[in-house]
């Protein structure tokens, strides 16, 4: 192994409950019974020793090989809003010339968010959310942060919305009701006479308008059919203030 170099990274979830000892860690070794009491030593310099807790991510291994040294140097925090107002939250890379990307899970795992409706600083180090509803609470974000080929991952920041409105404004959160959820092609949207004239719009898990219409009636029917299956955010009237969740299957 004499002036030959090489890189080998091992990676994997192994059962059982790790304990501690006093014996020595030795690296670039090998033990051979063969070969007491001494077996084979690498003979060479060892420039870079890294030791986890977990395993590592594809991603994470091919940055190790193409010697990324590019990281989240300041993660997201915590938000907790109250309802209508804005949120943000804040990363920022280790190498200033970074991209960003963030992304929020709505149930079908991390997807990437575009700076429409809601959103806005979706390819930026800081991500706004606007005016905050109920559907929103305990939502998380999370940001990718690249350079070259290069990538990082921050960790998961979550947002809290708490209702502190008014009795009337509280109870302007029922004035509708979407069914059947989950729903295959249709929706049927039953709303209050207060809610008739006001504009829906349709989100889907990016943050991009992907339906709007007006309610003309207190019963509406909605085609869904040239959506594909998901979860999608109902909202009704310019501010957004009321809000649903649908599945589409």
């Amino acid at each position: 192994m004499q002036g030959k170099g090489y890189f080998c990274v091992i990676s994997l979830n192994a059962p059982g409950t790790l304990t501690s000892n006093s014996l020595p860690m030795i690296a670039g070794y090998f033990p051979d019974e063969l070969m007491p009491p001494y077996g084979y030593f690498f003979n060479g310099k060892l420039d870079d020793i890294g030791i986890w807790n977990r395993a590592l991510t594809q991603q994470e291994i091919t940055n190790l090989y193409n010697n990324c040294q590019l990281s989240v140097s300041t993660q997201p925090i915590n938000q907790s809003v109250n309802i209508s107002n804005n949120a943000q939250f804040t990363t920022a890379a280790s190498n200033p010339l970074s991209t960003y990307q963030w992304q929020t899970d709505l149930g079908v795992g991390f997807q990437n968010l575009n700076s429409v409706g809601q959103y806005s600083g979706t390819g930026n180090d800081t991500l706004t959310i606007v005016n905050t509803t109920l559907s929103n609470n305990n939502q998380p974000f999370r940001c990718i942060v690249s350079s070259g080929s290069c990538t990082d991952t921050s960790s998961a920041a979550v947002l809290t919305v708490n209702n502190n409105v008014g009795i009337n404004e509280t109870s302007q959160e029922n004035l509708f009701s979407v069914f059947p959820n989950p729903a295959q092609n249709i929706i049927n949207v039953k709303a209050d006479s207060k809610l008739i004239g006001e504009v829906y719009s349709i989100y889907d898990n990016t943050g991009r308008v992907v339906m709007t219409g007006k309610l003309k009636s207190q019963n509406i029917a909605i085609d869904l059919v040239n959506l594909s299956g998901g979860i999608f955010m109902f909202f009704i009237g310019e501010n957004m203030k009321q809000s649903f969740k649908i599945i589409k299957e």
